[in-house]
This record gives structure tokens, sequence and C-alpha cells, in this order.
């Protein structure tokens, strides 16, 4: 899932920076966030791209290939 991390204005004019907040696209991050700024000016946007995890599947088939190649070294 891809994260946003934005920097805004409020209505009363403090300027808050790194709220980050996940969305399936731009425009939902921004719906999310307006939802607890209301009113607020978005000054910058940035994309974060969050490395996918590994599913326990994944991570149990690379420790056993680590352990056969432990294996096969003695």
């Amino acid at each position: 899932m891809l994260k946003y991390e934005f920097s805004l204005q409020t209505k009363n004019g403090q300027h808050i920076d790194n709220i980050v907040i996940a969305g399936q696209s731009q425009e939902d991050a921004q719906r999310k966030l307006f939802q607890m700024y209301h009113h607020c000016t978005i000054l910058r946007c940035e994309t974060r791209v969050t490395p996918q995890r590994l599913s326990v599947g994944s991570v149990h088939s690379s420790v056993e290939e680590i352990v056969d190649l432990i294996a096969r070294e003695r």
C-alpha cells in the first residue's frame, strides 16, 4: 500500500509537517486528511512506497533454503 506524507496549513494558520497517511491513491489519502483537518491547505505531498512484507510461507522457504545451504557446506 502506498503512503503519502503531507505538510499542511490549518484553517487557523498553523503549519503541520510530516503527516503520513496510507491510501489506495493520493485522492484517497487526501480525503482521509480532510476528514481530520477540515478546511486545511495542502502545502506539500510526497509519495512513500512501503516495502512489501514477506508472507509467512516465503519467510519459511527462505529459512529452509538457508539451512539447506549451511548443511551442504558441512
